[in-house]
């Protein structure tokens, strides 16, 4: 079963595989069954292991394989890929220069400058130079802040070439 879908995901039940096709993304969606794979024993890093084709394999390895034998093709990256891919979509929203994304104390208090005044820039180019974030990334108030940013880059990325956005951000 295949849709044309060109909105955010949602959770819906069942696996999604998207690939991408003239502009537009293709969802196939794989009914979810349940797979009896033999368990045989523990590796050397204490890691239960699958017995699939006669080949003791780590959990990831066998459901690659499995996906591979229905003609599907199967990757193995944690999250740090995903992780990436996002952070170079959304790199100006995350880099924004607004204010609450550099904050300094003085004299007792906390104070969050304007993009405008003289003081952000170099205390932000300092920050995200050491930290390699902004100040309020792991904040409450991160995505409040940059919300309708946030929605502008979506809005660009589904009307636009997701890899163009990728190599332009990776500088």
């Amino acid at each position: 079963m295949e849709n044309e879908y060109n909105g955010l995901m949602e959770p819906i039940r069942g696996l999604f595989l998207a690939r991408h096709q003239k502009q537009k993304v293709i969802l196939k969606m794989i009914i979810v069954e349940n797979v009896s794979i033999q368990k045989t024993e523990f590796s050397q890093q204490k890691r239960l292991l699958y017995c699939v084709d006669g080949k003791d394999l780590l959990p990831e390895e066998a459901a690659i394989q499995i996906y591979l034998k229905k003609s599907y093709k199967a990757v193995w990256s944690e999250n740090h890929y995903w992780w990436m891919i996002l952070s170079l979509l959304f790199w100006d929203v995350i880099f924004a220069k607004i204010k609450g994304a550099i904050v300094y104390s003085k004299d007792g208090g906390i104070f969050e400058p304007n993009p405008d005044e003289a003081i952000f820039n170099e205390l932000f180019q300092a920050f995200t130079t050491r930290n390699g974030m902004p100040a309020d990334l792991f904040h409450a108030e991160f995505y409040n802040r940059r919300k309708d940013l946030i929605e502008q880059q979506i809005e660009k990325i589904q009307a636009s070439n997701a890899e163009h956005i990728l190599r332009k951000s990776y500088k």
